[in-house]
């Protein structure tokens, strides 16, 4: 919950950075303060040292993640723009899935954990520094708002999508506007179900009789699918509105947790596997849907910000998800109605994303 909370937190903070610096120049302090968490954490003796540590690398990793990431695709893309945030996404997602069995697999057992530590520090300075600082480039990301003296575009410069209403919006604007608080809302509520069912799953699996190596195998196929997911999705926000490629990966996660409510103590594996595919290409949706409805509606002179600002609500929604499942299995022993809870949570998420449509622009493509 701490790193959450810090990543989340330091979003908003990162976005500005990104509107005022540049992405690859966030990125590389970003690799610093991630780097001095991990070192820091390797001295670890009591609790609140372990607190604090984890606060360091979330605020590090809000700074070499999503925020400055997709910040930098919307700056180079325009007509592929979903693609590539697709491919971005899929590297994040297949990152984690990589990192984490690494340090613990690896690294821990050669080295023990203070040095695993140290050198998960090292190595993000190492490798991350470099390539923020010297293979990063990034355009000028005020281009698609230049206009000439006329009034219109200048020759070169890309254009604004036909269908968004905001072009070229000042921040104190953009706050005003329902949009972006719509697109934190919905996403916010969808993160809290998503995030309350993943951390619950392999527990309540575990409490209705499957082993734990099956429920951990289902919960990484979840991971992975997510990974590949996330590309699918971003393709689709290139023929589709984000909004819809958004509402439909939510149905899928409301589908899953339909079907796990369904799983029983006899339930044979073939439904846990279909329910991991089911979630897993829901969970996929989010990261290019809520870069594109953001890039796609307000100027680039404000991206980072707006995006630091849905990325804070969505921390809200993933840090306190699993706060709830774990309150209502500790109330009812079980996870029952946490799950029901969170189908309803799915629904009012494609309720706010549906409000967008009355702003003019909302959800663009």
């Amino acid at each position: 919950m701490f790193w959450s909370m810090a990543v989340g937190g330091a979003s908003i903070l990162v976005g500005k950075a990104v509107d005022k610096y540049r992405p690859g120049a966030v990125i590389s302090v970003g690799s610093i303060i991630t780097g001095i968490g991990f070192l820091s954490l390797s001295y670890i003796e009591t609790p609140l040292h372990f607190y604090l540590g984890y606060i360091i690398v979330g605020i590090g990793n809000a700074a070499i993640g999503q925020v400055p990431s997709t910040a930098l695709v919307s700056e180079w893309f325009n007509n592929k723009r979903g693609f590539a945030l697709g491919i971005m996404s899929t590297g994040i997602g297949l990152g984690g899935l990589i990192i984490s069995p690494l340090a613990s697999g690896v690294l821990i057992p050669l080295l023990g954990w203070r040095k695993a530590y140290q050198s998960l520090g090292m190595l993000a300075c190492i490798i991350i520094v470099p390539l923020a600082l010297f293979v990063i480039r990034s355009k000028d990301m005020h281009q698609n708002d230049r206009k000439d003296a006329g009034g219109n575009f200048e020759r070169g410069a890309i254009a604004p999508e036909k269908d968004s209403g905001i072009v070229d919006v000042t921040l104190k604007k953009a706050l005003a506007s329902s949009l972006i608080w719509l697109v934190a809302a919905s996403y916010l509520l969808s993160q809290f179900a998503a995030t309350g069912t993943l951390q619950s799953l392999v527990p309540h699996l575990n409490d209705i009789g499957f082993s734990a190596t099956i429920s951990a195998s289902i919960l990484g196929m979840v991971g992975l699918v997510s990974s590949f997911s996330k590309l699918f999705f971003g393709w689709l926000c290139d023929f589709i509105r984000a909004k819809y490629a958004f509402i439909l990966g939510v149905f899928f996660q409301a589908l899953g947790t339909l079907i796990l409510l369904q799983v029983k103590p006899s339930s044979h594996t073939p439904i846990l596997w279909f329910f991991a595919f089911i979630m897993g290409v829901g969970s996929g949706s989010w990261l290019p849907a809520m870069s594109i409805s953001i890039s796609r509606n307000f100027s680039s002179r404000t991206y980072g910000t707006l995006f630091g600002l849905a990325n804070f609500a969505l921390s809200i929604g993933l840090a306190t998800g699993p706060l709830f499942a774990g309150f209502i299995s500790d109330m009812n022993g079980s996870y029952h109605w946490a799950f029901i809870v969170f189908i309803g949570f799915y629904l009012l998420s494609i309720v706010t994303a549906l409000l967008g449509q009355a702003t003019k622009g909302a959800y663009a493509k």
